[in-house]
């Protein structure tokens, strides 16, 4: 079922089954205790992103060609990193740029897989890693590299919201 999270016309924050572009069946529930048909079809006033994050963690230069085109080394472990909720978008939204990234190529931009984790999760073995993954949406990471070479620490390039 592809699941789609949106505003109804009233304002009100749903969820449903995607039919079209432009409409849904609602859906009762929630992503994490299970949502049920309801056979109501509504239109999507406007998309939102999956769900409003408590915590967005980012993994950089995670692989080899990136690491590359960037002259660094592709690291021993993971290399971790959080974004504030603030930097997220939902589709069609304006994507907000720091001042000094609106002149020239100083932004530039991937698109990525995000994964969406269901449920708390710490010291999970690997082999049940994808018993807590609720699902996966695709992501636009987008960064003002301008930012990242003053401040000589490139996460910061993609906090968006100052």
């Amino acid at each position: 079922m592809r699941i789609v999270r949106f505003m109804d016309s009233a304002g009100e924050i749903r969820l449903g089954r995607e039919i079209d572009t432009l409409t849904a069946e609602l859906l009762e529930g929630n992503l994490w205790d299970g949502v049920q048909e309801t056979g109501e079809i509504v239109a999507l006033h406007k998309r939102l992103a999956p769900l409003e994050p408590v915590n967005i963690f980012c993994i950089g230069l995670n692989y080899r060609e990136h690491a590359a085109e960037t002259g660094l080394d592709l690291p021993e472990n993971p290399d971790i990193f959080m974004k504030p909720t603030g930097s997220m978008c939902h589709p069609g939204d304006d994507i907000k740029l720091p001042a000094c990234s609106r002149h020239g190529p100083e932004v530039d931009y991937e698109a990525e897989l995000a994964v969406v984790i269901g449920r708390p999760a710490r010291n999970v073995p690997e082999a049940e890693a994808f018993e807590y993954v609720l699902g996966y949406t695709c992501a636009n990471d987008v960064s003002a590299t301008k930012v990242a070479t003053a401040w000589g620490w490139w996460p910061m390039d993609k906090r968006q919201e100052f």
